[in-house]
């Protein structure tokens, strides 16, 4: 009917800010404010105003690397359909990819690459997860004897070398290094021991007994 009219407050709906009442379902009608007065000539339909609050995705790759794109999405709304990058394009020297997470800590949401899932109402930013791979890790006495037995041991971890200790006649063990000839990174026996990404090999080292002669 005809007469004054007030518009009602603006309602509510996740991922999108209230914009207004407007006179057209496409929103290209006269928009009127809450609690706006309105007073139609003939029988008028209002139809809610919606502006999308615009949300970014962002990818962590903890020291990994994608052939994919993993630039950070920006504009993304709440329900868009985001495809998270394939496992195949995802590499990391040492690791084997084991999917993506939520949270940093690897504790969220798990996701696998190439999985598709629904923008919420935050900005989101999704961690890739990695295996450590197995590497052995092998003791060269170095003309000694009593090799300690090889260990399989994960890329990056830490412990401390075999305290099994080789001996040589007219020598004394002086510890081990990564290379034969002593030039390498030297470790005590039963050191702290990082191990790297690939297999290794740490080589006894000598020092030769000083001994007296007697006339």
């Amino acid at each position: 009917g005809t007469g004054a009219h007030i518009v009602g407050a603006g309602p509510t709906k996740v991922g999108y800010t209230f914009a207004g009442w407007t006179t057209n379902a496409d929103g290209t009608g006269t928009t009127y404010q809450p609690n706006a007065s309105l007073t139609p000539s003939t029988n008028v339909s209002l139809f809610a105003k919606w502006t999308a609050a615009s949300r970014t995705v962002t990818y962590a790759l903890d020291g990994g690397t994608s052939t994919a794109t993993t630039t950070q999405l920006t504009g993304k709304v709440v329900g868009n359909t985001i495809t998270l990058p394939a496992s195949n394009t995802m590499s990391k020297t040492g690791y084997s990819f084991a999917g993506w997470n939520t949270l940093a800590n690897g504790t969220g949401s798990d996701y696998v690459g190439g999985q598709n899932f629904l923008m919420t109402d935050s900005n989101m930013t999704m961690y890739a997860k990695w295996t450590s791979n197995p590497y052995t890790l092998t003791y060269n006495a170095n003309l000694g004897s009593g090799t300690p037995t090889a260990e399989t041991r994960n890329a990056g971890s830490t412990a401390n070398l075999s305290s099994t200790v080789p001996t040589r006649t007219g020598y004394t063990f002086n510890g081990w290094n990564t290379l034969q000839n002593g030039s390498g990174t030297s470790y005590n026996s039963s050191a702290s021991y990082t191990m790297p990404t690939t297999n290794s090999t740490l080589y006894a080292q000598w020092t030769a007994n000083s001994n007296a002669v007697a006339y």
